[in-house]
């Protein structure tokens, strides 16, 4: 009988801990930050005093990276030998890039240095990086939709 009481005072402590831990648990809104407040922006681009640039794709080079007026820079490990490459170049070459945006085409065969850096061990790689050429995210296409729409929702 002292075991089955036992079991049952335990059981109840377990429940009203949980039951005030729900009731303790800050909201949002109220004193918590919300998901928005707490997260770090993305892309750091032009200042607002700058103007941003017409979206473009081009070829790589530190030059371009480092161009004015970008927020999203995408380095592009393209190989001329790679059908999934050459479709991602197509779709690329027949969209309208947006405003603020540049997609550089980088010689996956040539730039080994690059490839390091980044991690990329396969062509058709996507690597959002900043100004600076810090890497902020990485997406490999191989096998996805072949759009501008695309490379830019999954960096």
């Amino acid at each position: 009988m002292k075991k089955i009481i036992l079991v049952v005072a335990l059981v109840l402590v377990i429940f009203a801990s949980l039951v005030l831990a729900l009731l303790l648990q800050p909201k949002e809104g109220v004193g918590a930050p919300s998901v928005d407040e707490m997260s770090v922006p993305a892309e750091q681009g032009p200042s607002e005093a700058q103007p941003v640039a017409e979206g473009r794709y081009v070829a790589y080079s530190e030059a371009e990276l480092a161009e004015s007026g970008y927020r999203t820079n995408v380095l592009f490990f393209y190989a001329a030998w790679c059908p999934e490459c050459r479709a991602f170049d197509e779709a690329i070459n027949t969209s309208d890039i947006p405003d603020g945006v540049q997609i550089l085409q980088v010689d996956y065969d040539q730039a080994t240095d690059l490839r390091q850096r980044y991690g990329v061990t396969l062509q058709s790689t996507f690597v959002s990086v900043a100004a600076d050429g810090t890497a902020r995210s990485t997406w490999v296409g191989y096998g996805k939709d072949k759009s501008v729409d695309a490379i830019l929702e999954n960096l």
